[in-house]
């Protein structure tokens, strides 16, 4: 035999038992690539309905926090109006009695302030001083 055939022969019997294992490791290789993709898929679809859970409990939270607020606002609101009522209604009572006391004065004495007018209008001080310059 020459080393032709013993190459041939070598070649021969090795070369299919060399694509079989380099056929199931690209078998294997795919199968974990298909594998890496199914968990890959996986992970994002875990990630995205936690994301839509932790979106409706934020929104629950605003709301429940938003309803609390208006609650307390709705309440302090109440709360002022009802003293601010009572503030004018007072404010009112007050003012309108200080407007009859001023109308009555006023009736009381127009003959003396009208007379009294008159006298500094109508009555003159001819008295000269005398300075010394």
């Amino acid at each position: 035999m020459c080393i032709r055939d013993r190459y041939q022969r070598r070649v021969r019997g090795t070369f299919p038992n060399n694509m079989a294992q380099s056929q199931v490791g690209i078998t294997q290789l795919l199968n974990a690539e298909a594998e890496a993709q199914k968990i890959i898929n996986n992970a994002r679809k875990e990630k995205a309905e936690r994301l839509k859970e932790a979106r409706k409990e934020a929104e629950s939270e605003i709301r429940s926090f938003r309803a609390e607020k208006e609650g307390e606002y709705q309440k302090h609101s109440q709360q002022f109006m009802s003293g601010r009522d009572a503030v004018v209604t007072s404010l009112e009572t007050t003012t309108s009695s200080q407007i009859q006391e001023v109308q009555k004065s006023t009736e009381q004495n127009i003959d003396k302030v009208a007379d009294m007018l008159l006298s500094f209008v109508f009555d003159v001080y001819t008295k000269v001083e005398e300075k010394n310059y």
